[in-house]
């Protein structure tokens, strides 16, 4: 998923580079907003997938699964949901990069820039990107949370922290 988010950073980075400008052509305009358009999305929902990943990962070692080996059975492949990470991570903004090009593919080309132009146009992506930015907090705090409580329950019990001499930290005195 973090190669993934990176491709897409890396493609918005060119395109909005070369393409922002590109006034001349109104047709072309319009192509670059909307490649503009859905790569911003793509990338926040590649950040959203690589921060579930993350959780998911913090949560499984904090909570391992202690299953007897003789409960498993052998054959049982381990499913990876790639397809669906990869729905999410380019399928969803796909799906309201085309909502929205349909309604007005005619706000994507101004006459300074080559993205959304109106109020109601760039709601197509504040709406979206603010839903996904505070689906990031939610996760980076679930995140925090579970790592500082993998923290307190892996140091409780021990007295490593409890007899520090705090004169030894001081700096001596000629």
């Amino acid at each position: 998923a973090l190669i993934k988010m990176w491709l897409a950073m890396v493609l918005l980075c060119f395109v909005y580079t070369l393409g922002i400008y590109q006034t001349e052509d109104v047709q072309l305009c319009r192509i670059l907003g909307l490649l503009i358009h859905y790569l911003s999305l793509s990338v926040l929902l590649w950040m959203c997938v690589s921060a579930s990943n993350m959780y998911k990962w913090v949560t499984k070692t904090h909570n391992p699964v202690r299953t007897p080996e003789d409960d498993i059975p052998p054959d049982v492949p381990v499913q990876k949901p790639i397809l669906g990470l990869y729905l999410v991570g380019w399928g969803i903004a796909l799906i309201v990069c085309g909502i929205s090009g349909a309604v007005n593919l005619k706000d994507y080309a101004g006459y300074s820039q080559c993205f959304l132009s109106t109020a109601p146009a760039l709601s197509a992506l504040f709406i979206p990107g603010t839903i996904l930015l505070m689906f990031l907090l939610i996760l980076f705090l679930l995140i925090r949370c579970t790592i500082r409580n993998m923290n307190v329950q892996l140091s409780e019990g021990t007295q490593a922290t409890e007899n520090v001499d705090l004169e030894m930290w001081e700096p001596h005195q000629a």
